[in-house]
């Protein structure tokens, strides 16, 4: 009830009742990886994507292998300036999900934002993952992603506190 509630207020932007909602539904559900991955969007939604980074780790921790929670996370760091961390986080998401050709638009804008140079540039726009993931350090190895966590090793009132929910 209260994802679905987090998620009606979110399209009607009323993001205070969404992010209200979704942390209830957080600890209710803590290990489940969809909350931690809508309350995450809603609070960049809502223009705190510092916020948002919290929740989107809590997620990853659950199920590292969730495309979606690393495209956020790239969102989340591209909406704060952090355009290197957002890159690194796109090509991630893309090493999990090749399919998903629409982040590559994505990636083009944060590349573009943070002046990279040609070659990175090149390798982009051929859409080529593995040579534009040699220029971005920390690039997601599926090969060596943590094993998913069966329940968060903190309480979940204790995470929700350290972002003021």
């Amino acid at each position: 009830v209260f994802v679905a509630l987090g998620v009606m207020e979110n399209i009607n932007r009323h993001y205070e009742g969404a992010i209200q909602a979704l942390a209830t539904a957080c600890r209710l559900r803590p290990n489940d990886h969809t909350v931690w991955n809508k309350l995450g969007a809603t609070l960049a939604n809502s223009g705190q994507s510092e916020r948002a980074l919290v929740a989107y780790h809590q997620g990853l921790q659950l199920k590292p292998n969730y495309a979606r929670s690393w495209s956020n996370l790239a969102i989340a760091h591209s909406n704060l300036g952090q355009h290197r961390d957002a890159a690194r986080f796109y090509l991630s998401s893309l090493v999990l999900n090749p399919e998903a050709t629409h982040i590559w638009n994505h990636l083009t804008t944060t590349v573009l934002n943070m002046d990279a140079g040609a070659d990175e540039m090149v390798a982009i726009e051929a859409r080529d993952l593995a040579a534009a993931s040699r220029y971005f350090e920390g690039v997601l190895d599926p090969a060596a992603l943590p094993k998913p966590m069966p329940e968060l090793p903190q309480p979940p009132d204790q995470i929700l506190a350290s972002i003021d929910l």
